[in-house]
């Protein structure tokens, strides 16, 4: 699983905006997010074993909600019930945001990727009011990210802006053969988050390496296996995870 990260912001980069909390005629429609539902429906989608909560093989299949797993593992335990997603989905949507800016950052083979589509997919317990969005990178490797303008004032037409929400993130290029894990059985996830209006991406060939040399897979897919002190749990994998990518890139 490669995560996505903040990054510094520069300069020419729109700032956060909420869209739809002043309620007027110029407002963007707050889609409607039922957070009980969602989170019956999420259990529905994503657990396999049938024990009523995700552990780490499920939740790889949803990595925006791994990118926050501390949001919604409230007890630690290294899964999520549906109790924990509604809660944490009660949290996100409690102030009724409409819309608002993202900027997404790529980078390939560590340097900026331009031309690439990426696609912010909703997660589909969300409802369907929660619309995908897309962008393409410029030639900084940055895209900002725009649901389709129907969804906007017809005044906001030309603004770029997207849905809160919990996404599958896939990129895609024109030209460059990328690893499947960024866009068919992508692996990348983004959840909106108050206050920060980017993103970044850090696509590679490879995996990264963890200490003693184990090549790292997919978070959730073979978490259990990367570290032979299972004990240690979710969290403190994660952690050995994010800083062993850090080292390496």
């Amino acid at each position: 699983m490669i995560s996505a990260k903040r990054f510094r912001p520069t300069a020419g980069l729109c700032s956060l905006i909420a869209l739809g909390c002043a309620g007027g005629p110029s407002a963007v429609e707050v889609p409607e997010v039922d957070p009980v539902a969602a989170g019956a429906e999420a259990i529905k989608t994503y657990d396999g074993n049938g024990d009523a909560a995700l552990g780490p093989d499920e939740l790889a299949k949803c990595p925006g909600m791994v990118v926050k797993l501390a949001a919604y593992d409230a007890d630690k335990n290294g899964s999520v019930e549906q109790a924990e997603i509604a809660a944490r989905l009660g949290e996100l949507y409690k102030h009724s945001p409409g819309a608002t800016q993202l900027n997404c950052a790529v980078t390939y083979r560590g340097r900026p990727l331009a031309g690439a589509e990426v696609v912010f997919e909703p997660e589909a317990y969300l409802g369907e009011e929660i619309q995908a969005a897309r962008g393409v990178t410029d030639a900084a490797g940055v895209a900002a990210m725009g649901i389709p303008p129907e969804f906007l004032p017809e005044h906001l037409h030309r603004l770029k802006a997207l849905h809160y929400g919990t996404f599958k993130v896939r990129v895609t290029h024109p030209t460059i053969a990328l690893p499947a894990r960024y866009n068919t059985a992508t692996e990348l996830g983004y959840e909106t988050e108050s206050g920060n209006p980017n993103v970044q991406f850090v696509l590679a060939d490879k995996y990264p390496r963890l200490r003693g040399g184990s090549v790292t897979m997919p978070v959730g897919i073979v978490l259990r296996r990367v570290t032979p002190r299972r004990s240690r749990g979710l969290q403190s994998t994660l952690c050995e995870l994010c800083e062993a990518w850090r080292r390496w890139r």
